[in-house]
């Protein structure tokens, strides 16, 4: 229950953090779609009202009069605006730039900025234009000003010398619909990114929750094995102690007497080292360490010489041991590593069949596969332990495990063989009792 609040404080912090990426990506995008689509819905107006000015000789100018940053190139002027200062009169270059836009008006201002005359297709305009914003410092390039609800897009020239009383000309086109058009982009587009980052931030948490969901589950893992191993480690150990504290206390005793203690402790000793045997093997495998040395095998050669080693101690506990071996079932494999699996495999099937039981042990090729099964008619397990059979320290009867020596790695460990090798293992109960554990290899064809 605490790993799963502290997951969950851990996921709204790590939301949070991918929410403000988001928001921060989403927040640039959006300025620089906003910058584009405002630089480029006036583009078309700019660069006719830049075109227009009066030279020093009363002409009107090019823009070889512009600033290079406000400057349109030749390609992109309208046809009739692309009349040089050399052949055209002032007059002329107003009514060519009229035809291309027949909103613009020129207003002509005195030094003090009074409007001294209009130009435009109309002989007389309102009077509200002579009120609009003038500024003698804001020469040769475009901008925005707004009078009586309505927006205009201006450029400012100084004539030099004054023509007729006009020190200068200010050029002005209606973009009422440009605007009206970039307000509701505006609109749009703060509507669209207001929802991507509510969708974000959704998707932020479930994706805080998608990324931790490993490692939480690898902590628990790695909690329950240490808690699992400190338990395997400290029982063997407390035995020894005890042990090896009561032969103190009596010095001067022989050895024969004190045989069954010393028996005792060799055999947590022994018990204690195979149990750290596993763990490193568990390690390493966990460690992507373990890496095999892959060569060809013939599973049923390994299979009849595993059992030929087993066949004394199968003997001796009055059991008895088949093998059934298809000839050439090649796999590729690591032979240490599949006879540590033989070995796992037969170890686990003597220990939970009682006496006179029988353990067999088969290798059969099944179209591309190579299949080991090893079947014993012991103990068995209950279907809610079934699942859980290959995991850590899981033992079905743990005082019975304990009897026999077991610390309930040994099938984790040939889990972790067969992932090594590319392939499958399971468990299943048999009809009347007993396991079968299957491990299914990829087969290699014979030549």
């Amino acid at each position: 229950m605490r790993e799963s609040a502290r997951m969950k404080r851990v996921s709204i912090r790590y939301a949070a953090l991918f929410f403000v990426v988001f928001g921060l990506i989403f927040a640039a995008l959006g300025a620089f779609v906003y910058q584009t689509v405002n630089s480029n819905i006036f583009r078309v107006v700019d660069q006719q009202i830049l075109m227009i000015g009066i030279d020093e000789e009363g002409t009107s100018v090019t823009d070889a009069d512009v600033p290079a940053e406000n400057q349109a190139t030749q390609e992109d002027m309208p046809a009739a605006q692309a009349t040089t200062a050399a052949d055209a009169s002032p007059n002329q270059m107003v009514e060519e730039s009229l035809e291309e836009n027949p909103q613009i008006v020129l207003l002509a201002r005195a030094s003090d900025g009074t409007v001294v005359d209009t130009f435009g297709i109309y002989s007389t305009y309102p009077d509200f234009f002579q009120k609009l914003p003038f500024d003698p410092n804001l020469l040769d390039t475009a901008y925005l000003i707004e009078q009586n609800g309505h927006h205009y897009r201006a450029a400012t020239y100084r004539t030099d010398p004054s023509v007729d009383g006009a020190e200068y000309l200010q050029t002005i086109v209606n973009v009422d619909s440009e605007v009206a058009i970039l307000d509701q982009f505006t609109v749009t587009l703060i509507t669209g990114l207001t929802v991507a980052l509510l969708i974000s931030a959704g998707a932020s948490y479930l994706l805080s929750r998608k990324t931790l969901r490993p490692i939480a589950e690898a902590w628990e893992k790695q909690t329950e094995f240490v808690q699992n191993a400190s338990h395997e480690l400290r029982t063997p150990l407390t035995v020894i102690r005890t042990t090896q504290e009561l032969l103190l206390e009596e010095p001067n005793a022989r050895i024969i007497d004190k045989f069954e203690d010393i028996s005792i402790t060799i055999e947590e000793a022994g018990r204690l080292s195979r149990l750290t045997k596993d763990l490193l093997a568990l390690t390493t495998a966990d460690a992507e360490d373990d890496r095999i040395d892959p060569k060809e095998v013939d599973l049923g050669n390994l299979a009849n010489s595993m059992a030929a080693a087993y066949e004394d101690l199968v003997v001796a506990e009055g059991k008895t041991l088949a093998v059934s071996a298809a000839d050439r079932a090649l796999v590729q494999g690591d032979p240490d590593k599949l006879r540590q699996l033989l070995a796992i495999l037969l170890d686990n099937a003597l220990k939970y069949t009682e006496e006179y039981g029988t353990i067999s042990m088969f290798v059969e090729i099944r179209g591309s596969s190579t299949i080991l099964r090893v079947s014993d008619n012991g103990v068995g397990v209950s279907e809610q332990d079934l699942g859980r059979v290959f995991d850590r320290f899981y033992r079905a009867d743990k005082a019975r495990s304990r009897e026999t020596g077991g610390n309930g790695l040994g099938l984790s460990i040939a889990k972790s063989i067969m992932d090594a090798h590319g392939g499958t293992i399971r468990m299943d109960r048999n009809a009347s009792c007993g396991v079968t554990v299957t491990a299914t290899f990829k087969r290699i064809t014979a030549k």
